[in-house]
């Protein structure tokens, strides 16, 4: 595994681990509607997560198949070389570094949501909405992931609770961005606090 495909590595979220890993179920080339069937992640959930990140770090490729009349063919997923050696890789992992890397993936989540919530505009625009919606996504695949690692036998019942008022942080986050679109101040508290939350648990 080289340098540059270990730190793609840590930084995919359990979905696009889950999406790889029924890529080489399939042999390597599926449909969205594959990969749903094995993961249960939703239509958006995998093509947010196939093209935000496993095809950006060129650990999948996408192909649109030629059409004829009618409706037009699934688009297809593959896997490429370097999505195969990550594959590989987390199935080499121990349990317990496996929680630690998804415990530093999330604190790095939370990271690039505080770095949006900056740069948001205070008004309605197009582009301030379009950051809303990303961080309403991102917001979302954090919950995700926590309500998984909370389930791990690895943490004792003071972690697990620590990892209950994250999830309680996320989802506090998640109704500001709902009702407020963008309250800079209250998303920056509420980040500020999950990752106090976080924070002991990957130290």
């Amino acid at each position: 595994m080289t340098e540059v495909s270990d730190q793609i590595r840590t930084e995919l979220d359990k979905g696009s681990r889950d999406i790889l890993s029924a890529l080489a179920e399939f042999d390597s080339v599926a449909e969205t509607a594959d990969i749903k069937e094995l993961t249960g992640l939703s239509n958006k959930q995998i093509h947010y997560r196939i093209e935000n990140y496993l095809e950006h770090h060129g650990l999948v490729i996408t192909e649109q198949p030629a059409g004829g009349p009618g409706p037009a063919p699934a688009k297809k997923i593959q896997l490429t070389q370097d999505g195969k050696e990550v594959i590989d890789t987390l199935n080499q992992e121990p349990s317990s570094g496996n929680v630690v890397d998804r415990l530093e993936q999330v604190e790095r989540q939370v990271d690039t949501i505080q770095s949006t919530v900056q740069g948001l505009d205070s008004d309605s625009s197009s582009t301030g909405q379009t950051d809303v919606d990303n961080l309403q996504e991102q917001v979302a695949n954090l919950a995700m992931e926590v309500e998984e690692l909370k389930n791990d036998p690895i943490f004792d019942t003071e972690i697990r609770s620590n990892l209950d008022d994250c999830r309680a942080a996320i989802l506090a986050l998640t109704r500001v961005l709902d009702d407020r679109h963008g309250d800079q101040d209250r998303i920056r508290e509420l980040t500020a606090d999950y990752r106090e939350d976080i924070k002991p648990l990957v130290d």
